[in-house]
């Protein structure tokens, strides 16, 4: 289980989801809508095969409106990145996108 900062890129990627339920993905589309959301692994894990690969889950993501794959993909601890809002932000985001 991923307790501290986090691993390397394809560590993380070849992990199972549900080891990494406490944290989120989030996903930003490509320049067609150009949405960002984050999605809970946590709900991934209950809804899928929690064995499943971080690498799979998001190779099979989609834009919920344009259902095109994403243009960009990161994990974080915590799905507000800025703490402009003066709350809880992530302390770490690591890339996913393919390079």
């Amino acid at each position: 289980m991923l307790v501290a900062g986090p691993n390397s890129r394809d560590e993380l990627l070849e992990t199972a989801i549900g080891e990494l339920r406490e944290f989120w993905v989030g996903v930003r589309c490509t320049d067609q809508c150009n949405r960002t959301s984050y999605i809970p692994l946590q709900l991934l894990a209950a809804k899928r095969d929690h064995r499943e690969r971080l690498r799979d889950v998001v190779a099979k993501l989609r834009c919920q409106y344009c259902k095109t794959p994403p243009g960009a993909t990161w994990l974080v601890d915590y799905p507000i990145e800025s703490g402009g809002h003066g709350g809880r932000a992530a302390t770490w985001h690591v890339d996913l996108t393919s390079a």
